[in-house]
């Protein structure tokens, strides 16, 4: 298994501030389009190792948008889509994955390290508005 993953920048581009989606059906990554731009999060709970889903219909847990939050089926632990627990046994914020651009700067190549290995301005992707 690869421990980086390339998303088409043109897919980014296009996320709107609150929109979220997992980077494709193999992978466990979720883009989180924030003000700042855009964050890259795992998608295993923290707590117990489980993956967790997003919930677009479900209540926020965040002033960025109305609806929207990150659910463990396994331990019930609510997220924002910051990553950060809002509710549930989970106490552990979801994990920060880092980014850079590849050879030809047509895509950003997400990493799996972990929050505290990189400098945090490489771990939101800036858009261009």
């Amino acid at each position: 298994r690869a421990n980086y993953i390339g998303v088409p920048i043109d897919k980014l581009n296009g996320l709107g501030i609150g929109n979220t989606f997992k980077i494709n059906d193999h992978s466990d990554i979720y883009a989180v389009r924030i003000a700042e731009g855009i964050i890259f999060l795992s998608n295993l709970c923290p707590y117990d190792d489980a993956g967790i889903t997003w919930k677009p219909n479900d209540s926020s847990e965040d002033a960025i948008g109305t609806t929207g939050r990150f659910y463990c089926q396994r331990c019930s632990t609510i997220y924002d889509r910051t990553g950060e627990p809002t509710a549930g046994p989970g106490e552990t914020p979801l994990s920060k994955l880092s980014h850079s651009w590849d050879n030809d700067n047509s895509q950003v190549m997400v990493h799996g390290t972990e929050l505290g290995l990189v400098e945090s301005k490489k771990l939101i992707f800036r858009i261009a508005e």
